[in-house]
């Protein structure tokens, strides 16, 4: 590499324990970042936070802020200093109350996970707001507080998932859609774009419209999933007929059941 580029890295990137954040992000002291891990341009992360390896954290990101109804963070909080003018050392503390108190339950995000630009993640309650591993959120997306995003979901842009919300493994939320605060997305399932999520939608189901019907199974996902077409039809049969749930989906039904019943 010439010097010259050497010497342009170095100055956009805080290097250390093979984690790469650029000079312009805020990251709170305690918010833990595991090894192979990039924070982007001017993206914001506050404590408390824990970023699993080779995640990607996208440029003007912010995670960590409050929920909205949270009353933790208020004008009350701040020193009467802050109406003057500050001094160095209290406006860190300043600072450190405001922005870096970890005032709420946390954000937890897995391997491998991408958060794309502008994104927010609001952190949780009454716990942590939860990314799993090899999770992919587009750019502009938000998810709300007390979310729980399961492992391999993807969420395509300009999406918006509320609070407490839950959203099982391979799930596909399409481009622009809501998901309705405590909705439970079965595993599999496939959100179509402009999509209004209002009910729960079940394991590998298809919905699309606003409000969203459902319109079938998500064939194309359970074959990439290494389902048979056998597999596929029984579980149209349970959709169609509501019968009984075919066996082999019985893990995602459960883990479905189990999110419904929080």
């Amino acid at each position: 590499m010439p010097d010259r580029n050497r010497e342009r890295v170095a100055t956009i990137l805080d290097m250390g324990g093979n984690v790469a954040i650029h000079s312009t992000a805020v990251v709170a002291p305690d918010v833990e970042i595991g090894d192979g891990t990039i924070v982007g341009p001017f993206a914001v992360v506050l404590a408390p936070c824990t970023i699993g390896q080779g995640c990607w954290i996208g440029p003007h990101v912010v995670i960590g802020t409050t929920a909205e109804h949270l009353e933790a963070m208020t004008v009350a909080s701040v020193p009467p200093e802050a109406s003057r003018d500050l001094d160095q050392v209290t406006q860190r503390r300043i600072d450190e109350l405001v922005w870096f108190g970890a005032h709420g339950a946390g954000v937890i995000i897995g391997d491998r996970s991408t958060v794309r630009e502008q994104t927010t993640v609001n952190q949780g309650t009454r716990g942590p707001t939860t990314l799993g591993n090899d999770v992919y959120v587009m750019n502009k997306s938000h998810i709300g507080h007390d979310a729980d995003i399961g492992h391999r979901a993807r969420v395509a842009p300009t999406s918006m998932i509320g609070g407490h919300a839950w959203v099982g493994e391979d799930a596909n939320i399409g481009m622009a859609s809501s998901i309705h605060q405590h909705r439970a997305i079965g595993a599999g399932a496939m959100i179509g774009m402009h999509a209004t999520v209002v009910d729960d939608v079940g394991p590998f189901q298809l919905v699309k419209g606003n409000p969203a019907r459902a319109s079938g199974v998500n064939a194309v996902g359970m074959a990439r999933l290494g389902f048979t077409e056998a597999d596929v039809e029984a579980l149209r049969g349970h959709y169609q007929a509501h019968g009984l749930r075919p066996v082999i989906f019985e893990p995602q039904f459960a883990a479905w059941d189990r999110a419904r019943a929080r």
